[in-house]
């Protein structure tokens, strides 16, 4: 299974990792990247890892209570396709 990041979605991510290093410690910021390479490690073991969201086709990850991870399956690839914090409000 391979795991595929548009450019916008490697944007978001890296706008919330700077996010975090301006407002807490480096290992708060680590831990979360920790958190997104275990996750990407189980979906290529289980690509229905997580469960489907409100929009058709999509999966929806809650990696930490505050972070989310939305991804489709196409075939023998996941393309994820955005990082949310999940305080803001959207329709996945």
């Amino acid at each position: 299974m391979r795991i595929i990041w548009s450019d916008a979605t490697k944007a978001s991510y890296e706008k919330l990792i700077d996010r975090l290093l301006e407002r807490w410690e480096i290992e708060v910021a680590l831990n979360l990247e920790k958190l997104f390479i275990e996750l990407e490690e189980n979906l290529t073991n289980n690509k229905y890892l997580c469960p489907e969201s409100k929009k058709t086709g999509l999966r929806k990850c809650t990696i930490h209570k505050l972070t989310s991870l939305i991804y489709r399956i196409e075939g023998e690839r996941i393309e994820i396709i955005n990082v949310l914090p999940n305080r803001t409000n959207h329709n996945y």
